[in-house]
């Protein structure tokens, strides 16, 4: 649950990554457009209220007034100049390097754009320039004598400046480039932000009543279309730039989250695939470990859990694969043995029985040798079919114990003879079923005389609740002693003088654990050595 949390939460992570750089795109795309635009086309000055150039005109540490550089480039952009003067017109500052209208008198600045804000006891103006300012007497002076200079025709016509003279609000003459005829209305000056008029006017009144106006196009001029229409340009230019990059980022990010999630998915969903196809073998690359320390990389943590238990799981299935296939060759080699062991008592008995059916006239001893032979082939068959049933109802929990104290001291010599030895060490008190016991002693002491030379000695050594039985024979091979508990595993020839059936130690160990105990067995060229602990 706690790993689900957290990928629950990696999830929500992204997507809000998602969320935040999709507003940080639409917000950079707005800031940069509107950077963008007042950089180049600067905003109106003419619009400036007194609280904005409260930090933008202030006094320096040694009290001299200055003005603040993005002040003075907004007044460059109007075309314009500012001057902070003493209510008295003594100039404090000024963002004019030259000052050239420091002399001059100022009430006869009629026909520039003037702005003028009260500050602290003092005044700011804003002057836009003049751009007839030195030549407004020599172009008036030729207009009316109509007798212009090639060297004026030529400024004329680099500055871009029409003169015009109007009687009776007709144009009756004008030097420079034609220019549409102005109005009557067009005479009155009125008040215009910087960038709204489309030319700079000049209106001198002269003493006839005619009246000369000088005209020279408004360059910071710009109507409301092609600002937008500049806008718009810039807008998508800047959505576009700045999307490219949000796509990059969501692409990168993508790889991020693919390299998070859907690659371990993948390496799962593969490994998966190869356990439905019987592969247990451990791949030889592994996206979620480093491949020089074989330790899960970090950003794979949340995996671990998974990839753990997929070894888990591999290496059950691969050992219950072996499991199955040893438990197919034993079941295998258990019905071919069992086949020929039953197979064998029978030949015997039908052969007898045959010979006793036949016309020849045996013998009285030739017929009770028949007859113990195949009495002895009969109840071997029974021995065996009773084996069978009783490791079944063993498998099948079927048999009952009553259990009872039963001190090994006084129950475990009833197990010695010439051949076998019994010592018992105080305390060696057991809880078990007697009879099922002793068929397990039985059984092991049985087991060691029959599979070692004759005479060979067996010691059973008890001390509290763990029982030895050891045989100094030659020892049981490697490849028997992996299935010696095996049902129907007799490690011997089936043909040969044993009369066992092969199940009496699968059925030892089914007993003892039936008790809740354990059985081992360790075998060298010394002998062999049986090792039954009881809880």
């Amino acid at each position: 649950m706690r790993q689900l949390n957290l990928l629950t939460l990696r999830f929500v992570l992204y997507f809000t990554m998602f969320y935040i750089m999709i507003i940080a795109a639409l917000l950079l795309t707005v800031g940069i457009i509107i950077t963008y635009e007042t950089k180049r086309h600067g905003a109106d000055i003419l619009l400036v209220e007194p609280f904005e150039i409260e930090e933008s005109v202030y006094k320096d540490q040694q009290g001299n007034w200055v003005i603040d550089e993005g002040f003075a480039l907004q007044a460059a952009q109007n075309d314009g100049e500012l001057y902070l003067m003493t209510p008295q017109l003594d100039m404090l500052v000024t963002t004019d390097a030259d000052c050239t209208l420091c002399k001059e008198d100022w009430t006869t600045l009629k026909n520039r754009k003037i702005k003028r804000w009260d500050y602290q006891g003092n005044v700011l103006y804003f002057i836009a320039n003049d751009p007839f300012v030195g030549r407004t007497s020599d172009i008036v002076q030729a207009l009316l004598t109509s007798e212009a200079s090639p060297e004026l025709l030529t400024l004329l016509q680099q500055e871009k400046i029409t003169a015009e003279h109007y009687i009776n609000n007709e144009r009756v003459a004008f030097l420079g480039d034609k220019r549409s005829v102005l109005s009557p209305a067009d005479f009155i000056e009125t008040e215009a932000l910087t960038f709204e008029y489309k030319e700079h006017r000049a209106i001198l009144r002269q003493a006839d009543d005619s009246i000369i106006v000088l005209r020279t196009p408004n360059e910071l001029q710009r109507t409301f279309a092609e600002l937008m229409s500049e806008v718009s340009k810039t807008s998508v230019a800047v959505f576009v730039i700045v999307h490219i990059l949000l796509l990059i980022g969501v692409i990168i990010i993508s790889l991020m989250i693919s390299s998070r999630f859907v690659r371990p998915v993948r390496y799962i969903l593969s490994r998966i695939e190869r356990l439905a196809q019987f592969d247990y073998a451990k791949p030889t690359k592994n996206p979620l470990y480093k491949s020089k320390t074989k330790r899960l990389k970090r950003k794979y943590n949340l995996y671990q859990p998974v990839d753990e238990s997929l070894n888990n799981l591999t290496t059950r299935l691969a050992y219950n694969e072996r499991q199955i296939k040893n438990s197919e060759k034993l079941r295998e080699e258990w019905i071919t043995g069992l086949s020929h062991d039953l197979k064998t008592p029978l030949s015997s008995i039908y052969g007898y029985s045959a010979m006793l059916n036949s016309d020849y006239e045996w013998s009285q001893q030739e017929v009770r040798h028949f007859a113990a032979t195949m009495q002895e082939k009969a109840t071997y068959m029974d021995a065996l079919i009773k084996d069978l049933t009783y490791t079944y109802q063993l498998k099948n929990k079927a048999i009952t114990l009553t259990r009872e104290a039963i001190n090994l001291k006084d129950w475990l010599p009833q197990f010695s003879d010439e051949e076998v030895e019994v010592q018992v060490r105080e305390p060696a008190i057991i809880e078990a079923d007697k009879l099922l016991m002793q068929r397990v002693l039985d059984n092991i002491i049985t087991n060691a005389k029959k599979h070692t030379p004759a005479h060979t000695r067996v010691l059973v050594k008890a001390q509290e609740n763990v029982i030895t039985v050891r045989d100094f024979g030659t020892g049981i091979p490697q490849h028997e002693l992996d299935n010696l508990f095996e049902s129907y595993y007799r490690g011997t020839n089936t043909t040969s003088d044993s009369s066992g059936t092969g199940l009496g130690l699968a059925i030892t160990k089914q007993l003892v654990e039936l008790h809740g105990g354990t059985i081992t067995v360790n075998s060298s060229e010394q002998g062999t050595l049986f090792t039954i602990t009881l809880p």
